[in-house]
């Protein structure tokens, strides 16, 4: 495969001009893809000169040892102070995972921590540096010892016999990069350290010279290493992190030869960047890297050896070329068949004899500052340059053994960091299939870096931004308003730039971030921000949650710069236009709160009565949310007490706003609105019917007990005694028209949590008996009366064969009865005979035409006692759960009769026979059965008047009558 780039006069395939006009020269040659590939990853190879170890000798100067609890240690070590050194020490640890062990089959050494060792000779700090010095330049770190700092680790002393299997350092410092030993004059023979980086392996000894030398090894962190057993003496070293302290980003000063290679992968990149849109070429490169990096430590700056250098290399040339340079961890899965016929209890890794899958995963993407911004990313072998090769072996496996139909497999794990390349166009492409993005932080890459392309790079954004919502939440077309739009806002924010705002303005902004838009706006110019944001508030919703948007945004700027009476102008007449758009966006909640409401009073105490009249009351009127209208209507009663509200403002909000609130609960009742309900109702108590008015109130959370006697307490606690009054004749007529449940979870529970104190006595108990008799005539009943002879009630029309069977009908005496009739007059008198207590068949003996029998029985009363006696039993249920000590003062001289009705003694519970308070109301079936058989075909305004006529209202009150239509609109 080829594509076209600019050519080169130069021989080498990756060889440029050294200016930028050659690059682009007009002449064009074709280049073959895979080639260009291959030379770019030998180019990359050749550089650099450091190796992945180091070692030498130090000056042999007496650092003055000096040990706490044991004084000072002689050098070289003598046999004596071996022995009370090792009294001193604990056994060394090793690490595994995140847990650590004490194992002396795999690491057997004596060690001390760094706080337990001390130098007293001044100039033991001069050799350190030294050792640093050295090690840093045969390590390849480019930057040099200046940005290295040695911190003491361990003193460390190997007994003969004593070793440390293969293993590999742990980072144990942020920005830790490699390991240093200096090994003190102490003679011994063995202990030397074997160390391998993929393919490349050496081995360092300290045992020459041991007895007087002072020597260096040192290792990148990386390197798996062991030390080898000690044959005899003692080997005594201090062990030191080599730490990154500050990494320069100064340009590398490269020799000649290093020079023409970093000029080759500049013009190499450069032709990249211009072929990658070419449907041959890819638009991603990677390259493996050497060394293998902690998320903790990845980064350019932490780079090491020949890894840093070609880093170097690749970011210099993406410069001017519109490329970006990142790192990445990356994991490669192979699965196959493997030998399940040996003993691998020894064995840490089963063999693939047959592979059958393989997988390439980009695991985590990182910034060249090493952040973490994507993980889980599809990745291809093809996209790497050069061949990918693992020499050390899987690092992880996952075995599954024979299963019986299927033989033993297994997928061994490598994961290895590499440097990933991709044209600045491509940056929401990369991304896209990550599983997840660290957003904010991608975003302000992104915009930070954006100047021509801003409304570009704000809409990459906000798709990405957009597609990670779609993922959260399962669907392809996400609501806008989980999307969240705060990466962008940041960086408009920072470089206070209205024009980057108002590119996601139109979007459904997060409330609490307006009150970092009020206070970026100390010294910046409102006017220009001013539309933009008014645009962001505005498409804020629901009602409450624009209001704390505006609040923060208002509260924000104010604290940001009080001094700012222009500014602060501005932001005021921005908050009112604002708050005249809530009435409107306020229909659309569905589940307001009381803290709504207390948000909304203390706006009418800053606006007055305009507010009130104007915004507050549309919004308590269109809401059938009990909490949230008496919340409103008590703060603006006690806004009206403390002086900020006018009081017949205040008056009429309240009557006006809790009115509505009834109209809502009866419209929402359809025992009152539907009589084929409400006649079902009563006649089979349908639980399901019953209780679904209950839970699902319009907008409203489960209507409960609690719920409408807390609204009557505000009624009291108001004075809207007329109110009151309504709620009251709500329940009356509802104690008519329902079945068991709503009586047992809703009447009943009323009328025994009623604040009694709060109430008018006569009120109550005029309440109260209303409810109770139509409890017992409407729901309870009469007693099924058994028949007294066999006279049942006639059933046929004024045909002759009717006549007849009437005849027999109204009879006391005769049960039974034959007539032989024609089929057709027989069905006749089959149909009609369906309404009685009678038993009907054919008697075909005596021939044509058949005789139809007819017997009389008790089959209706035997039929309707057992559910008489249920309901009577719920009764008593009900009444003794209420109390007697209740009932009794409320029903007076009826109690007798109604607790009969309910199958209790009449008799007063003891203690009450005497109360004085006793006021006989007679009996009430006929007045409560008129009163709601008048208002059950009623429409909700049929009773309508004029609720701003006091005299109407007086009136009303005077005589007792209840409109519970009564609805201004």
């Amino acid at each position: 495969m080829a594509f076209v780039v600019p050519s080169s006069s130069e021989n080498s395939p990756l060889s440029a001009a050294s200016d930028t006009e050659s690059v682009t020269s007009s002449e064009e040659s074709e280049f073959d893809a895979d080639e260009f590939r291959r030379n770019l990853f030998l180019e990359l190879e050749n550089v650099g000169n450091g190796s992945f170890a180091a070692s030498g000798f130090l000056p042999a100067i007496n650092p003055g040892l000096s040990i706490a609890g044991l004084g000072k240690v002689g050098l070289p070590l003598s046999d004596r102070d071996a022995v009370e050194l090792c009294r001193i020490c604990h056994q060394a640890p090793f690490g595994k995972g995140s847990e650590t062990f004490v194992d002396t089959s795999v690491r057997k050494t004596w060690e001390l921590n760094a706080d337990q060792v001390a130098f007293r000779n001044p100039l033991w700090r001069q050799i350190e540096d030294q050792a640093v010095a050295n090690a840093t330049e045969q390590l390849g770190i480019i930057d040099g010892p200046a940005t290295i700092r040695a911190e003491l680790y361990k003193l460390l002393l190997y007994e003969p016999g004593a070793f440390f299997e293969t293993h590999r350092d742990t980072e144990k410092a942020p920005g830790m990069i490699a390991t240093m030993i200096i090994s003190l004059p102490s003679e011994h023979v063995g202990g030397e350290v074997a160390l391998s980086l993929g393919n490349q392996k050496q081995t360092l000894q300290t045992e020459v010279g041991s007895e007087f030398e002072t020597r260096y090894l040192a290792w990148y962190a990386d390197v798996n290493h062991a030390v080898k057993p000690v044959i005899s003496g003692h080997r005594l070293v201090l062990t030191y992190n080599l730490v990154r302290q500050d990494a320069s980003t100064k340009k590398i000063q490269e020799p000649s030869v290093l020079y023409d290679t970093a000029k080759n992968i500049r013009s190499a990149i450069s032709r990249w960047a211009l072929a990658c849109g070419d449907e041959c070429m890819d638009s991603r490169m990677l390259y493996m890297l050497e060394h293998e990096y902690s998320e903790a430590n990845f980064g350019l700056a932490n780079l090491k050896g020949k890894d840093q250098l070609r880093a170097r290399h690749l970011t210099d040339a993406a410069k001017g070329n519109d490329v970006c340079v990142y790192l990445a961890h990356f994991e490669h899965a192979k699965s196959g068949g493997c030998d399940d016929g040996g003993d691998y209890d020894n064995m840490e890794i089963h063999e693939i004899i047959d592979e059958y899958d393989s997988d390439w995963k980009m695991k985590t993407l990182f910034t060249p500052e090493g952040a973490a911004i994507a993980s889980e990313l599809e990745l291809n072998a093809e996209e790497f340059l050069g061949e990918v090769e693992f020499p050390d072996g899987p690092d992880d496996e996952e075995y599954e053994g024979w299963t019986g139909n299927e033989g033993a497999n297994t997928t061994h794990f490598y994961r290895r960091s590499c440097i990933v390349m991709f044209p600045r166009s491509e940056r929401g492409a990369i991304i896209s299939g990550a599983e997840s993005v660290a957003i904010d932080k991608w975003s302000q890459i992104v915009l930070e870096e954006s100047e021509a392309n801003m409304e570009e790079d704000a809409e990459l954004i906000w798709d990405e931004l957009e597609r990670i919502s779609a993922k959260a939440a399962g669907t392809k077309n996400p609501p806008m308003t989980i999307v969240d739009p705060k990466p962008i806002v940041d960086v408009a924010l920072r470089r206070r730039d209205p024009v980057l705002l108002k590119l996601v303005a139109d979007k459904s902004l997060g409330i609490e971030i307006f009150k970092r838009i009020g206070s970026s706006m100390r010294g910046a110019n409102t006017k220009d921000w001013t539309p933009t944001i008014e645009k962001a508030l505005s498409q804020v919703s629901p009602g409450r949650k624009r209001l704390q948007a505006i609040d923060n945004y208002i509260g924000g700027f104010r604290n940001a710069d009080k001094n700012d009476t222009g500014g602060l102008d501005t932001a005021a007449a921005l908050e009112k236009s604002m708050i005249k758009s809530l009435p409107e966006i306020w229909k659309y909640d569905k589940d307001e709160t009381a803290g709504d409401a207390e948000v909304l009073v203390l706006l009418s105490r800053r606006y007055t009565q305009h507010f009130i009249t104007e915004t507050l009351l549309p919004l308590a009127r269109k809401s059938s949310n009990i909490s949230f209208v008496t919340a409103i209507a008590k703060g603006v009663r006690e806004q009206s007490r403390l002086g900020h509200v006018d009081r017949e403002v205040a008056t009429e909000f309240c009557i006006k706003s809790l009115n509505s609130l009834v109209f809502m609960i009866r419209e929402s009742c359809p025992h009152l609105n539907n009589e084929r309900q409400a006649r079902k109702s009563v006649r089979v108590g349908d639980e399901s019917v019953e209780l679904r008015w209950l839970k699902h109130m319009p907008h409203e959370p489960a209507m409960s007990a609690q719920r409408f006697v807390d609204l009557l307490r505000t009624c009291g606690e108001l004075e809207m005694d007329i109110i009151a009054e309504k709620l009251f004749d709500l329940l009356v007529q509802i104690s008519w028209r329902v079945g068991f449940p709503v009586f047992d979870d809703f009447l009943f529970p009323i009328l025994g949590d009623l604040p009694l104190a709060e109430l008018p006595h006569a009120q109550y108990r005029r309440l109260f008996q209303q409810i109770f008799r139509s409890f017992i005539d409407g729901y309870v009943g009469k007693q099924p009366a058994k028949p007294k002879d066999w006279q049942r009630k006639p059933c046929g029309c004024a045909c002759a064969h009717c006549t007849n069977l009437d005849r027999f009908l109204r009879s006391p005496k005769r049960e039974t009865v034959s007539i032989a009739i024609p089929t057709a007059q027989r069905k006749h008198l089959e149909k009609r005979l369906q309404q009685t207590d009678c038993k009907v068949s054919t008697d075909s003996t005596n021939g044509v035409p058949y005789e139809l029998v007819v017997t009389k029985v008790e089959g209706n009363w035997r039929k309707n006692l057992p559910a008489w006696q249920e309901r009577q039993r719920q009764a008593s249920r009900l009444v003794e759960k209420l109390g007697k000590d209740k009932v009794w003062p409320m029903l007076g001289d009826n109690y007798g009769e109604l607790m009969a009705a309910v199958g209790l003694s009449g008799k007063a519970p003891p203690g009450l026979e005497q109360n004085a308070n006793i006021i006989t109301m007679g009996p009430l079936t006929e007045v409560s059965q008129s009163q709601a058989d008048s208002r059950g075909n009623k429409r909700p305004h049929d009773e309508l008047d004029d609720e701003n006529d006091p005299s109407s209202k007086r009136a009303r009150r005077e005589v007792g009558v209840v409109d519970l239509c009564d609805q201004d609109d």
